[in-house]
């Protein structure tokens, strides 16, 4: 199984990366999001609530999920602004 985190995994292009990724039945997808909203309908993806400008919270779901889980790739696809 390969397990990739995406950042901002819940829509626009990081939705689309993820539901190409969890096409591949050996794909598990762990998305990070500011909302926390999942809105795939597959037992391959699973969302956690997270404040990536956040460099805390952030560390620290990372090496909670890290404990559980061997992460195969991630892709920083949420953006960040300073407004």
């Amino acid at each position: 199984m390969i397990t990739t985190i995406i950042t901002g995994g819940s829509r626009g292009i990081g939705r689309s990366i993820s539901k190409h990724l969890i096409k591949n039945k050996n794909h598990k997808i762990i998305n990070l999001s500011k909302k926390g909203l999942n809105n795939h309908d597959n037992e391959s993806f699973k969302t956690y609530k997270c404040n990536i400008s956040n460099i805390d919270e952030t560390k620290n779901l990372i090496e909670k999920i890290c404990k559980n889980e061997k992460i195969d790739n991630v892709i920083f696809n949420a953006g960040i602004t300073n407004d």
